[in-house]
């Protein structure tokens, strides 16, 4: 019923969209425009309307950052409200060069890539260079960035000067209601320069206007989407499925949206999962990439001063030890799986003597669980205590929240590996999929051990959301471990009862600029900025 409600919302918003709906638009913050492969980007995401007033309908946010296509980071971003942060940790091999920050919606995708969200961000490879695919120009006296002024925001700090690992108050003393705003604390050191800037400005793009399908919104969670790699695009695909590998119950059937494609309507699934498809039919469901902004064909130039030699040494050795002393960290939240009642039977298999195989394991101490012959082979099914009858075989069977296409390769699982069985009894309807019956089968670990799927189940490694994150500060106090971080505070999300923020600031010395930077409700664009020095 939920399902079909969602599908008659789509059309809904499909047809207003037609007669003129305010499309949806993505806004992006980051900490810095300046980072070395190895540290950490930290984002904030707003989704709005046309108008620049917030709009809240995605729930996720595609994020990639581009020098070229051997240059790439990728990551999907979970929106709260339409608002989201999250933390990108740039790998080490990535070359020197302006890099392209592109943000979009599922939904803007219907309008083309010329509505992307776009920002040139400058990367520095401290640990390597190859002439070949690094480009970076080192030059005398390249004019340096003006002060950020404020505009409709106060910032403050309790001093202005402060020694090492002291803590520092921020105040907003004329905090817009309601606006929403981000705050970052960075050493004042390298930034992209003006030259990088116009570069990137200059760069000329021809995107096609529109894809050819119809991208509906991520209103409730994560789409992902499958193609079927089978004898032939037009065959009929049976019981098309998605589950997670682990403890939770994650099922979720594929509706046919033509030409192959299968969709998998999820919640907002975050960190990498083990995903398995599966059909009933001879073929399988290979996932594709929700990413799908054109990189750059070459990666361009950055421009440094040579003066900044000595600050991209000591950036490159803080950014090194901090791989061995983390002085922060952030905070994950797991996605539940799909709520169930409780199993009607429930039976840990170390409270019972162990047989060698599930089919003796039923017939000894699980009398509601039985096998059928089913076509050429064999099927579980569950007996009905209610209407006094088993089921057709039509049971949905997992292990470790794998489905188990293939009923048999399940009996012939080695009994000593499971540890729980739980059993439900009638009928379970997942959007046109119905089932008479649950059992599932959980391993100690939840991994599946020396279980064998058939060919017609493809396991996977996918990258749900990154969760809503924090920032935490560190919790040395009086370690005497190194702490050189450049970014000593990052919250994506101030309102204005954070009358006061606290940071602390680290071994390193320097000017540190405090930003913050938001919206009002009416999308009117509202900064803060001040600088403080640490001796």
């Amino acid at each position: 019923m939920k399902k079909n409600l969602y599908a008659f919302l789509l059309l809904v918003l499909y047809g207003m969209n037609v007669w003129g709906q305010p499309n949806e638009r993505v806004h992006v913050q980051t900490d810095k425009d300046f980072y070395l492969s190895g540290e950490t980007m930290h984002l904030t995401v707003r989704t709005l309307g046309t108008d620049s007033s917030p709009l809240h309908m995605s729930k996720v946010v595609y994020v990639e950052l581009l020098g070229n296509a051997s240059n790439a980071v990728r990551m999907k971003i979970e929106l709260d409200e339409g608002r989201g942060g999250a933390v990108m940790t740039l790998p080490y091999m990535l070359s020197s060069g302006v890099y392209e920050l592109v943000a979009y919606t599922r939904w803007m995708r219907n309008e083309g890539e010329q509505v992307f969200f776009r920002r040139p961000i400058g990367i520095y490879n401290s640990l390597s260079y190859s002439p070949e695919t690094d480009k970076l120009v080192f030059e005398d006296g390249l004019p340096v960035q003006g002060e950020e002024s404020s505009t409709g925001m106060t910032v403050r700090t309790d001093k202005p000067v402060y020694g090492n690992r002291e803590k520092v108050s921020l105040s907003f003393p004329d905090f817009p209601k309601n606006a929403s705003v981000s705050v970052s604390v960075v050493r004042q050191d390298v930034s992209l320069s003006a030259k990088d800037r116009e570069a990137y400005a200059a760069i000329s793009r021809n995107f096609d206007k529109k894809e050819s399908v119809r991208f509906t919104p991520e209103m409730e969670g994560m789409i992902v989407e499958a193609r079927y790699a089978g004898n032939s695009p037009d065959e009929k695909v049976l019981l098309p499925n998605l589950s997670i590998k682990g403890k939770e119950f994650h099922y979720y059937p594929g509706k046919d949206v033509g030409n192959g494609i299968y969709q998998f309507f999820t919640p907002t699934l975050s960190g990498m999962k083990e995903v398995v498809t599966g059909v009933e039919t001879n073929g399988r469901m290979e996932l594709i990439s929700p990413f799908v902004a054109t990189a750059p064909e070459a990666l361009q130039p950055l421009h440094l001063d040579k003066n900044h030699e000595r600050l991209l040494l000591e950036r490159s050795m803080a950014v090194q030890i901090g791989r061995f002393y983390p002085a922060d960290s952030v905070v994950r939240k797991e996605v539940p799986g799909i709520f169930l009642p409780k199993p009607q039977f429930s039976y840990d298999l170390d409270d019972y003597r162990r047989f060698p195989t599930f089919a003796e394991t039923f017939l000894e101490f699980i009398p509601w669980v039985s096998t059928a012959r089913k076509g050429d082979g064999k099927a579980i099914t569950i007996f009905d205590e209610m209407t006094g009858k088993s089921n057709h075989g039509n049971t949905l069977v997992m292990l470790d929240g794998v489905v188990i296409m293939n009923h048999e390769s399940l009996l012939k699982y080695n009994p000593y590996f499971v540890k729980w069985v739980d059993i439900y009894v009638g009928k379970y309807v997942f959007a046109n999929q119905m089932y008479e019956g649950i059992i599932t089968f959980r391993t100690p670990n939840h991994w599946m051990p020396s279980f064998q799927l058939t060919e017609n189940s493809l396991v996977q490694e996918y990258e749900g959301v990154l969760a809503q994150q924090t920032y935490l500060q560190p919790t040395w106090k009086k370690s005497t471990f190194p702490d050189f971080r450049h970014t000593l505070y990052w919250n994506p999300d101030v309102n204005p009862k954070d009358a006061t923020l606290e940071c602390w600031t680290s071994d390193l010395c320097g000017i540190y600029i405090v930003k913050a930077e938001g919206r009002t409700p009416d999308g009117q664009i509202i900064q803060g900025y001040t600088t403080f020095e640490v001796k």
